[in-house]
């Protein structure tokens, strides 16, 4: 996608929604994985009271040994009452909606869809980046989004 003023600006995550800017609109990390772990996947959640730079922020480590060899399927099932993350079918993680508002659970509003690679960064940096891995690609098989009715 060109990088435009306007794409720029519908994919920066630092313009905000309905309640602010990162972290207060909220994050849902389907699937995390960094290079210097690669049997581990990681399912994170953050919101205004729970993320990396408050130290606090949820997240749940499930290990999946060949994440890098082999497919999965990753899935979330999100609902007014709690955000579940499974792969193969398999629940590693549930974070459920306390009612203490959108300061715990901002994620009653329409969220964007990103797959991304990101190279760097405080935490997959952090052990340093293996030059030898490059080039390197994520391969997608298929993405299926549902929205139940009613």
């Amino acid at each position: 996608m060109p990088s435009t003023p306007s794409t720029r600006r519908q994919l920066d995550s630092r313009a905000g929604s309905v309640y602010g800017k990162w972290p207060l609109s909220g994050e849902i990390d389907l699937m995390e994985n960094v290079g210097w772990e690669p049997g581990v996947v990681r399912a994170s959640i953050h919101t205004a009271r729970n993320h990396r730079r408050r130290g606090n922020h949820n997240r749940r480590v499930s290990g999946v040994k060949d994440a890098h060899t082999a497919f999965h399927v990753y899935a979330c099932d999100w609902t007014p009452d709690r955000v579940e993350f499974f792969v193969d079918d398999r629940k590693f993680y549930s974070y459920k909606n306390e009612g203490r508002g959108a300061e715990q659970w901002p994620f009653d509003q329409d969220f964007h869809l990103i797959l991304n690679v990101a190279v760097g960064g405080a935490w997959a940096a952090r052990r340093g980046i293996d030059d030898s891995a490059f080039p390197c690609a994520m391969e997608v098989a298929f993405v299926k989004v549902f929205q139940r009715r009613g």
